[in-house]
């Protein structure tokens, strides 16, 4: 009963940011968040299709596809508003690279861990990158009223608890179900109320 009212809250969570989303497009627009709608519009249909397929090879492919989509979304986000920086471009390289090793070392209708695992690590150290840039920035900086911050700010407290399952993953070990399924349900609450804080912030380029 309680895993499903989580379930239920995480949904409603997700959808109400994909919706804030799209309502607010002509403002994402004139910021560097005008490509998140169709990225929030393509997580909503993942989760569709994974609600209604019973088939759990199918489900495998989707989330794989989700990460795939996610992890590459992300670098090219980050390296827009990190001022083209080549780190970037270096950790973009790495996962492209993890990704290459893990479609040819596993099984692509399982859990592609080595991909996960890299591009999680990566999440963080671009997320710890920009908050650097913005420590070393000149400019005097609202972070309450800047898009970037709350982003950035989930995607950090995401990967902060999802990199132990991701290292969990590769040990082929996991601690309880229920202990993994309240940490997947509270960063992703915090990861999409983040992103829906963004959404509603002033837009600049």
């Amino acid at each position: 009963m309680m895993s499903d009212i989580l379930l239920i809250v995480t949904k409603l969570v997700l959808f109400l940011s994909a919706i804030i989303s799209f309502w607010r497009w002509k403002e994402l627009k004139l910021g560097n968040l005008i490509y998140f709608p169709f990225y929030m519009l393509f997580v909503v249909l993942i989760e569709v299709c994974s609600h209604f397929n019973g088939i759990s090879s199918i489900d495998k492919l989707l989330y794989t596809l989700f990460d795939i989509v996610t992890y590459l979304f992300f670098i090219s986000w980050f390296y827009k508003i990190l001022s083209k920086n080549k780190l970037v471009v270096l950790l973009g390289v790495c996962y492209v690279i993890s990704l290459i090793f893990s479609l040819i070392l596993e099984d692509i209708t399982g859990e592609l861990k080595i991909q996960s695992t890299v591009g999680t690590m990566i999440m963080f150290l671009l997320s710890i990158l920009f908050y650097t840039s913005l420590i070393k920035s000149n400019q005097l900086i609202d972070f309450i009223r800047l898009p970037a911050f709350w982003i950035v700010t989930g995607i950090l407290i995401f990967t902060l608890g999802y990199l132990p399952i991701t290292f969990s993953l590769t040990k082929d070990f996991l601690p309880s179900r229920n202990v993994v399924y309240l940490i997947l349900v509270v960063v992703n609450v915090l990861l999409y109320g983040f992103f829906s804080i963004a959404f509603l912030c002033p837009q600049k380029r």
